[in-house]
């Protein structure tokens, strides 16, 4: 079931993500370095992984990395004083540096190596790079991921640059499927700060015939050297996001993507906009 729910979130991602990626993969991706330049230079990034233990989907693991990447347009990347969230090691974050290769071809698919390969052995994150982000993921070797990069805008980002409607989805993976949820709602950040009521739908692995709801008042956010940051309330009802949640936003202020300091969650999110034609050949 848990699986059924990474898939249903993952999707959607992948496509929002590739949405002018169209044309260049009509024939199938073609595995080149020539397409390196599209990642240069620095990056937020949030990457996640599920390890499940059992033939029901409990987790035996779950971990999460963020912070800035630094791709160098030639093939290599670095992580410079990231922070990494490990179930297995009290699930307190850790500072993280390391450094790894990339290989984009001109279509914009590629892959790299997994910034959370386990000691010993690397993995691969295959993905997409489109109007800048990058989306990526792998389920090979009992790891189950999803990353995400944007570019660090410059200016940095402000209040100012979050404001209009966003549609955003998020995955919360719990310990077991029964625990796991998926959510779905809308943020409207007035430029200032405020992002007013946020009213959260959802559905929990072990009860998913049901909706939950959740009503959180007099949310607000915040950034800081281009990050951002949005505070939840305690809520006495649904209870899916509480706390901080950070997040980061693409340069042209349509592409948001984040998830708690201190959790193995993900988000993503798109601006609402009535001007979407779609038509073509697209990533999946």
């Amino acid at each position: 079931m848990e699986t059924v729910r990474i898939l249903r979130f993952v999707r959607p991602v992948l496509f929002l993500c590739a949405v002018t990626a169209s044309q260049a993969a009509a024939q199938g991706p073609s595995w080149d370095n020539s397409g390196n330049g599209l990642l240069n230079g620095t990056y937020y990034f949030r990457e996640v992984v599920y390890t499940v233990s059992d033939n029901v989907g409990s987790l035996s693991r779950a971990l999460a990395v963020y912070g800035n990447i630094t791709f160098d347009g030639n093939g290599g990347y670095t992580i410079a004083n990231g922070q990494v969230l490990d179930s297995q090691s009290g699930g307190f974050p850790q500072s993280f540096s390391m450094s790894g290769t990339y290989s984009i071809a001109a279509s914009g698919y590629g892959f790299f190596t997994n910034p959370l390969s386990s000691s010993g052995s690397t993995y691969t994150v295959y993905g997409l790079v489109t109007n800048g982000i990058f989306v990526g993921s792998t389920t090979e070797h009992g790891f189950n991921d999803l990353f995400v990069a944007a570019p660090v805008s410059s200016p940095a980002a402000t209040n100012a640059s979050f404001q209009g409607s966003y549609t955003i989805d998020g995955f919360l993976p719990g310990g077991s499927p029964a625990n796991a949820a998926d959510t779905t709602f809308q943020l409207n950040p007035d430029g200032a700060g405020n992002l007013g009521t946020v009213s959260i739908s959802g559905y929990f692995g072990g009860d998913s015939s049901n909706k939950y709801l959740q009503s959180s008042p007099g949310v607000k956010y915040s950034f800081r050297d281009g990050a951002g940051v949005i505070t939840f309330p305690n809520s006495n009802t649904a209870n899916f996001y509480a706390g901080q949640e950070y997040m980061y936003i693409s340069p042209d202020g349509n592409f948001v993507f984040g998830g708690s300091p201190n959790d193995f969650d993900i988000f993503v999110g798109v601006k609402n906009t009535s001007n979407v034609n779609f038509s073509g050949m697209y990533y999946e």
